[in-house]
């Protein structure tokens, strides 16, 4: 009987096993259905495109030079003597005509007395050599005198006219070095500090610089310009006087203007004019050598001074801005990423102008109704779809002020990299 019941509960645990795997393999299949997932695409990355902005813009040649001033005199001794008197203070700024020094006039004025009596003496020498003239004149025409009394009387009146003219001479000789006992500064300008202090000799071997002026207002800036920058310009030049005489062609009546900025200053806050330019190449440099003239009225410039120049080339017209940081630079050449009507990203290889600000101007490979990505330029690859964003009003090309940036593409600008390019609203 105890067997009889065990088989019984052997057979119902096989039942209820069979069973249990029976629901398994009917649930299972549910159970799969349920967690079955399908693939999503995720959206288009955002990007913001803009249009180029369209402009005139100025196109400018960048150089570097220094500051020159248009008269550097030295001031010097011109007689030997022992300096006297200071009438300045170093660094003064002076006057033309101004005293500046005295040397001791003593030597020079007696001089001068010696010179006046010698003229005196002369003079009545003179007196009396043009008495006897007259008597033996008038004793010759009555035959009392022979001829030869008569010229020789007349060789001792020219002598002692003769003798006046020196002794006169020796007179303004004298008042010319006692004048020179007075030193005046030549012109106004800047003096330097005094090189030779009172009590000294001065003159005794020849000129003694005492000290040295400069002009200061107005004031010369010297620069190089290329050989390219000159010729392209003297092209231009031609063409513009084709036709006219040959003088107009060679000496052309314009005024260039010329803008400077010292180390320290942002812009181009002084204007001049082209006072110069020299008449061949440096074959050693492939520069033309230009001065410029420049008004300083507030003594801010001083000679010696490296400046930052730049002169007005040309004007670009509708030219295409974009923002610098929109463009790409790889090995091929610089991109930009534009949308197209598909919304797919397309890469334009362009050719870059001068800069103006943030924005750059591109003079090849781009249209101005382009839709170009300025911001997620990152998310941007060519053939990709993208979901293009209009730029918020602060963010639009163009808003930013205008100010020069250095750059290394076009034109010359030493600034930074002496061959850097930038541009102006015309």
């Amino acid at each position: 009987m105890k067997h009889t019941a065990m088989k019984f509960f052997q057979h119902s645990y096989k039942r209820l096993g069979l069973l249990l795997l029976m629901g398994v393999f009917l649930i299972q299949p549910l159970a799969c259905k349920k967690k079955e997932n399908k693939y999503a695409p995720p959206p288009p990355p955002k990007v913001t495109v803009a249009p180029p902005k369209v402009q005139d813009v100025t196109v400018y040649l960048y150089m570097t030079g220094r500051t020159a001033a248009i008269n550097n005199v030295d001031v010097v001794a011109r007689v030997r003597g022992f300096l006297e008197k200071i009438y300045f203070k170093d660094g003064d700024i002076v006057k033309k005509g101004q005293l500046l020094f005295t040397i001791d006039p003593r030597e020079y004025l007696t001089a001068l007395h010696m010179a006046e009596a010698d003229l005196l003496n002369a003079k009545s020498s003179l007196n009396f050599a043009k008495n006897d003239l007259d008597r033996r004149e008038k004793a010759y025409r009555k035959k009392a005198v022979s001829e030869l009394d008569y010229l020789r009387s007349k060789a001792e009146y020219d002598k002692a006219k003769a003798a006046v003219a020196a002794a006169e001479a020796k007179v303004e000789e004298a008042k010319l070095n006692l004048s020179y006992t007075k030193i005046h500064s030549p012109i106004s300008g800047k003096a330097s500090r005094h090189l030779v202090d009172v009590g000294n000799l001065v003159g005794a071997s020849g000129p003694t610089v005492l000290t040295k002026i400069v002009s200061l207002n107005p004031i010369y800036a010297y620069f190089n310009v290329n050989e390219r920058d000159v010729a392209r310009y003297l092209r231009k030049v031609a063409k513009e006087y084709e036709g006219k005489s040959r003088e107009g062609r060679l000496r052309p009546k314009r005024t260039v203007k010329v803008e400077l900025a010292l180390a320290t200053e942002e812009g181009y806050p002084h204007v001049g004019k082209l006072d110069y330019v020299d008449n061949r190449v440096d074959p050693n440099t492939g520069t033309l050598q230009a001065r410029a003239v420049f008004s300083n009225d507030d003594f801010t410039i001083v000679p010696g001074f490296f400046v930052k120049i730049r002169i007005p080339d040309r004007v670009e017209k509708n030219a295409l801005l974009v923002p610098e940081r929109a463009i790409g630079l790889d090995q091929v050449g610089r991109y930009l990423y534009v949308v197209g009507s598909d919304n797919k990203v397309e890469r334009k290889d362009i050719k870059i102008g001068p800069q103006l600000g943030t924005m750059r101007v591109v003079e090849k490979g781009l249209k101005k109704d382009d839709r170009v990505i300025i911001e997620g330029i990152l998310h941007a690859r060519p053939g990709i779809k993208v979901q293009p964003v209009a730029p918020a009003p602060e963010e639009k090309p163009g808003n930013s002020e205008a100010k020069p940036e250095s750059g290394k593409d076009k034109g010359q600008n030493p600034d930074q990299s002496n061959k850097t390019s930038k541009a102006s609203k015309s």
